[in-house]
């Protein structure tokens, strides 16, 4: 790394002259620690300074140095009543100004030329003002490198009825694709296909139905021919535990007085389209509106039972597992049953599209269907 020298000012606020008139500009190396050798003339003193870094951690803080030093009219911060006056011996590097390119990590690299043309006198014509150019394009260089070679992380947008599963398939990705980064953000699917059409920086959409996969192709955000099922789940009615048995035939007629049935809000939650579904194709949904509780997410309508607050609930049956006092009352398996399904798709402005897409294929494969199996989900149909 190297430091340039040559901005100042002396006791009385002028800009201070060079070691050698004549010469221009000075290069100045640096020592491996870091800090800057200040070398004066022969018999003078020589002092060390401490260099400025630009690692990205410290760019705000020096960056603001960096603009009060060398933006200012004499090239340096203004003496006040108290303050050391500054080192204007001949030869030394003034107090206060320091320049570096690079971080120790290659980002300097394009250097050596600057060294070279320092030395052959090609920059003695650059005015203040250049210079100062120059230091803030080197600072970007230092504060805005980016990993070589690291894949940019996957954010993905799924369904709350997959929070328990994903983490496993994220996990099983990331062996199957070492150095994968994937990132995922879990909430009704309804609510999620919103934010992707607010322009929310999605990648991959995973939901629990087909409809915000369609409303989304319908925007341009996703292409509808490259959507995908990539497993099926099954409704259940559930219930606390020892309390009123009932079925999905038994809804209208034998849920107690007073008591309510809890379902996702249809509008933004599949499960609860898929409930209403179910219970107007018996005959049900009449009778039942006006004792349904609506949930944001299944995870909230299963959290209505474990509470105590209704008598039942329609969830998925993959909820199940870890829920605390209830128990599984009805399935929705008859010709009346709706059959959900899981679908995915990229988006049409995916940052991170080839990861996007791999993450899909492992969904899809044997691995990643055997780990959604063991969360309960069913085989793509």
């Amino acid at each position: 790394m190297y430091a340039v020298e040559g901005l100042g000012v002396d006791r009385n606020g002028r800009p201070a002259q060079p070691a050698h008139r004549g010469r221009g500009l000075q290069v100045v190396p640096f020592r491996g620690d870091g800090r800057q050798l200040a070398l004066g003339r022969p018999g003078r003193d020589v002092r060390e300074k401490p260099a400025l870094s630009l690692r990205p951690e410290n760019c705000r803080r020096h960056g603001e140095r960096g603009r009060r030093v060398l933006g200012s009219r004499a090239g340096a911060a203004p003496h006040r009543q108290g303050d050391r006056e500054p080192d204007v011996r001949r030869g030394a590097v003034p107090s206060g100004v320091f320049a570096v390119a690079g971080d120790g990590d290659g980002g300097g690299e394009f250097l050596p030329d600057l060294v070279r043309a320092v030395e052959a006198g090609a920059l003695r014509a650059l005015t203040r003002r250049a210079l100062v150019l120059v230091f803030v394009a080197l600072a970007l260089v230092g504060c805005k490198r980016e990993p070589a070679g690291e894949a940019p992380e996957v954010t993905v947008a799924a369904a709350t009825s997959l929070r328990k599963v994903f983490p496993a398939l994220i996990e099983g990705f990331g062996e199957a694709q070492p150095g994968a980064r994937v990132r995922a953000t879990y909430g009704a699917s309804g609510e999620l296909a919103r934010q992707v059409e607010g322009g929310a920086g999605v990648d991959l959409v995973v939901f629990a139905a087909r409809d915000p996969i369609d409303r989304l192709a319908a925007g341009g955000h996703v292409e509808p021919n490259r959507a995908r099922v990539v497993a099926t789940n099954e409704l259940v009615l559930v219930g606390p535990r020892g309390g009123p048995k009932l079925t999905f035939a038994t809804l209208a007629t034998a849920l107690p007085p007073g008591e309510e049935l809890a379902i996702g809000e249809p509008g933004a939650v599949p499960a609860g389209r898929y409930a209403r579904e179910a219970l107007s194709r018996l005959g049900a949904w009449e009778a039942l509106e006006g004792r349904v509780v609506l949930g944001g997410n299944v995870a909230a309508v299963l959290a209505y039972v474990e509470r105590g607050e209704v008598a039942a609930a329609i969830v998925y049956r993959t909820e199940v597992p870890g829920a605390k006092g209830i128990e599984v009352l009805d399935g929705a398996t008859g010709e009346w049953a709706p059959r959900p399904e899981v679908w995915a798709a990229v988006t049409t402005k995916a940052r991170a599209r080839a990861g996007s897409e791999a993450l899909l294929d492992f969904i899809t494969s044997p691995a990643g269907q055997r780990i959604l199996a063991a969360y309960g989900f069913g085989p793509i149909r």
